[in-house]
């Protein structure tokens, strides 16, 4: 996919509009790397059968307040019908729960490009094997004994 392809599409589902998307939109806003934001639709995401977000606004609700924004790219809903018959190259989304189950559905055979970035919590995250960084390690007898006592409690529960 060409950063400058006017063809690529950004597909997204925002449930609740926040700093980490707006982030990602301004960032594909000054890059010029997408002509369109496609919001998921709401039939979509009951086809998906996934875990309801309850703080989620509905998609035509998410299209008017990011359209005050100005981006200089058009912002859709994308429906069942439409999602079906979307090209099959220059296609972004997030690294989110929603984008893979969009991807492996409609778009098994594509050139997806995930975006990683934080927009909300996803349960890859918490199965990532990833190395811990740590600055410093205590060896004061005190951090010591609380360490093991925490350990013991966390036993009973």
């Amino acid at each position: 996919m060409s950063e400058s392809d006017p063809k690529n599409l950004l597909i997204l589902d925002i449930p609740v509009p926040h700093k980490g998307y707006i982030d990602l939109l301004k960032k594909h806003a000054e890059n010029g790397s997408i002509s369109k934001l496609l919001l998921v639709g709401s039939d979509i995401l009951e086809s998906l059968e996934l875990p309801k977000e309850i703080r989620a606004n509905d998609p035509e609700t998410t299209q008017k307040m990011l359209s005050g924004l100005e981006f200089p790219f058009e912002i859709e809903i994308v429906d069942l019908e439409g999602i079906q018959r979307l090209p099959q190259t220059g296609i972004y989304t997030a690294r989110d729960l929603v984008s893979r189950e969009l991807k492996s559905r409609y778009f098994p055979e594509a050139q997806v490009t995930e975006e990683d970035v934080f927009l909300r919590w996803d349960g890859g995250n918490v199965t990532a094997d990833r190395t811990i960084q740590y600055e410093n390690q205590t060896s004061d007898p005190f951090d010591i004994a609380m360490m093991r006592r925490a350990n013991e409690l966390a036993e009973d529960s």
